[in-house]
């Protein structure tokens, strides 16, 4: 089963380059990971990397209290 994301944008500035998304994958667990994205001085390759950290973040949390 393919997991699909859905990006929203939670909040963003006047000029509109300083955003604040989440990204939730919806399947079984609902995961979701928030992370801001300035268009002025973020590449996409490191707004992609802060996404993938915070998500393996997670699932080392989870690992632990489980």
């Amino acid at each position: 089963m393919a997991v699909e994301p859905e990006v929203v944008v939670l909040t963003t500035n006047e000029a509109k380059n300083n955003l604040m998304l989440q990204v939730v994958f919806k399947g079984t667990d609902k995961l979701s990971v928030k992370f801001g994205f300035n268009t002025d001085t973020d590449t996409a390759e490191e707004v992609v990397n802060e996404m993938v950290r915070s998500i393996n973040h997670r699932n080392i949390s989870k690992r632990r209290h489980s």
